[in-house]
């Protein structure tokens, strides 16, 4: 039976409970058309943010392509798209797909390179990764990670994931390493 979670999850999704004001502002919530501004934007098209991601790569991204983009997962039943947000500001995306499979398939991306390597990613991560089991029944997550992007390999290591594999990546981009979390 499939789920349509964007339907379902409409509320947010708190990362932190602290005393930390910038961290304890911070949550997840299913994106949506009018979460797409021009932070979302400058994010894929910073070279920095977007060397490792696969879809950058083979197109061009405007705000037309991120509105299809994102209404593409909002109308697909086998796939969640999050938005990672700090006072209402949208610093990163996060997305689930392949649902509907027994391997769930799960990217991320952090566009505030003011917040890389401080543990954001690998706490978003946690707070996904629960989420996924706890409403798709499956067993395993899996990611395919770029070699080259040393701290989103930290990352998901720091969030339960372990190296499972090592393949050629798509579009003859390099090597990618297939990260697995399971129960």
């Amino acid at each position: 039976m499939e789920k349509n979670i964007n339907n379902q999850v409409s509320s947010r999704i708190k990362i932190f409970n602290g005393a930390d004001l910038q961290r304890d502002s911070a949550y997840i919530k299913v994106m949506s058309l009018s979460d797409i501004n021009t932070t979302y934007l400058e994010g894929m098209q910073n070279p920095e943010v977007s060397k490792f991601l696969t879809s950058t790569k083979t197109e061009k991204v405007t705000l037309e392509s991120l509105r299809l983009f994102v209404s593409e997962n909002i109308n697909n039943t086998s796939s969640v798209l999050f938005g990672f947000f700090i006072e209402e500001n949208l610093c990163g995306t996060i997305r689930l797909h392949n649902t509907n499979c027994q391997i769930v398939d799960i990217g991320i991306a952090i566009f505030d390179k003011s917040l890389w390597g401080k543990s954001w990613a690998t706490e978003i991560l946690k707070k996904v990764v629960l989420f996924a089991f706890e409403n798709y029944g499956i067993s395993h997550i899996a990611a395919g990670i770029d070699v080259n992007n040393v701290g989103s390999i930290k990352a998901f290591k720091k969030a339960g994931f372990t190296h499972v594999s090592s393949t050629p990546k798509k579009y003859n981009l390099g090597l990618a390493i297939r990260m697995e979390h399971k129960i």
